[in-house]
């Protein structure tokens, strides 16, 4: 997979089901999330998906824009989302995704910057 192509399956997947997005990652995987600090492997990044999965529903990614680059990418998004214990729906989320890919084209690097404009689920 190109790196354009691994991107387009990253956000295919992020907008159903989280279990989708599992395949797309390399086995060493190195995650960092700003700005609220959190970081690790892919057991940390994994169980970190599943607990905002518990708290938000109907995660969605809008693409603004996608650069890529030999062996990596950053994509622009809007993020979206719904509270599970309000049904609200949360602020849309300006999110920059900067990736690097493995040379079958598995994510193996994911700096997350996000925008935050409101507080997340559980912070009310």
């Amino acid at each position: 997979m190109t790196p354009h192509e691994s991107v387009l399956a990253f956000v295919e997947a992020y907008n159903g089901p989280t279990s989708w997005i599992y395949p797309l990652y390399g086995e060493a995987l190195s995650w960092t999330e700003s700005p609220f600090g959190r970081n690790g492997d892919r057991e940390v990044y994994f169980a970190a998906c599943r607990e905002a999965r518990e708290k938000i529903r109907d995660c969605h990614l809008d693409i603004v824009s996608i650069h890529v680059g030999e062996d990596s990418a950053v994509l622009e998004s809007v993020w979206s989302g719904f509270d599970r214990a309000t049904g609200a729906a949360l602020p849309r989320t300006p999110v920059i995704w900067v990736f690097t890919f493995d040379r079958d084209g598995r994510i193996v690097t994911q700096r997350d910057y996000s925008v935050v404009m409101g507080a997340m689920p559980g912070e009310h």
